[in-house]
C-alpha cells in the first residue's frame, strides 16, 4: 500500500489521502482542524477558528502547527493558508475574562482593541451578559479566554 499524503489547500481544506500511514498523518491534522468528511477513503479536514483556538488553548503555537503540516505535506503550504492560520491564532489570548468581584467579571486586553470592538475597557459584566458577549465576539473572530480560575467555585465534597 502506498504512503498517505497531506494535501493542504489555500481555502483551509486539508486532505489526508488513503495509505499506510493515514492514521498517523491524521493525528497531525486533527491538532488544528476539524474532520469535515471522509470521501473515497480520504479524510477531509477544515481549519476553523474554533479548532485553531482549541489548539492554542492546548499550548500549540502557530509555528508548531505550520511546521508540522509543512513537514508532512505533499507540497509547500499555500501562503494564503499560512496567513489565515497566523491571523486566527494571533487573536487567541488577546482578550481575557478576569474576576471583578461580587460574582461579576471584566474583559481585559489592549484598550484600543476593546474600544474597537465596542467594549468599555472598565466595564463589569454579569454572567448572562458575559455569555452573550462571548458568543458575539467569537462570531466576530475574537475569542474570550477565561482567566478566572476556580477561586470562586463552590467546593464539592466527595465521600
Amino acid at each position: 500500500m502506498p504512503e498517505s499524503q497531506i494535501i493542504v489547500q489555500r481555502d483551509g481544506q486539508i486532505l489526508v489521502t488513503p495509505g499506510a500511514n493515514q492514521a498517523e498523518l491524521a493525528v497531525y491534522v486533527r491538532a488544528c482542524a476539524q474532520l469535515d468528511a471522509i470521501v473515497a477513503g480520504s479524510y477531509r479536514f477544515r481549519i476553523s477558528p474554533v479548532a485553531l483556538w482549541g489548539s492554542a488553548a492546548r499550548g500549540l503555537t502557530v509555528e508548531t502547527i505550520l511546521d508540522s503540516l509543512d513537514r508532512h505535506a505533499a507540497t509547500p503550504l499555500p501562503a494564503a493558508f499560512a496567513a489565515t492560520v497566523v491571523d486566527i491564532m494571533s487573536r487567541y489570548g488577546r482578550l481575557c475574562i478576569v474576576p471583578a468581584g461580587n460574582g461579576c467579571s471584566r474583559v481585559t486586553g489592549d484598550r484600543a482593541l476593546l474600544t474597537e470592538l465596542g467594549i468599555e475597557p472598565d466595564a463589569v459584566f454579569s454572567e448572562p451578559e458575559l455569555a452573550r458577549l462571548r458568543l458575539e465576539l467569537a462570531g466576530r473572530g475574537w475569542p474570550l479566554v477565561d482567566r478566572r480560575g476556580l477561586d470562586g467555585a463552590r467546593r464539592l465534597g466527595f465521600s
